[in-house]
């Protein structure tokens, strides 16, 4: 459970039984490939990369530059 709970932008622990709407578990987390475009923000990278997993950086700001380009016509 330690890959979700480091990927989810919340900052508490990640139930496997959820037991109030207030606390819901950190099953929220996206993943699938690491360069898709249909979410704008990739939240679960971002959370990794506050969580210490800093070799992720570059790979962020280049799925954001392709985020930033995939509508241009120029490409």
């Amino acid at each position: 459970f330690k890959i979700y709970m480091d990927a989810s932008a919340d900052d508490y622990e990640c139930p496997t039984v959820v037991t109030s709407d207030s606390h819901r578990s950190c099953g929220q987390s996206r993943f699938g490939c690491w360069v898709c475009t249909v979410v704008k923000e990739d939240k679960s990278m971002s959370a990794l990369i506050k969580n210490g997993i800093e070799w992720m950086k570059p790979l962020l700001e280049f799925r954001n530059r392709l985020v930033a380009n995939r509508n241009l016509s120029e490409y």
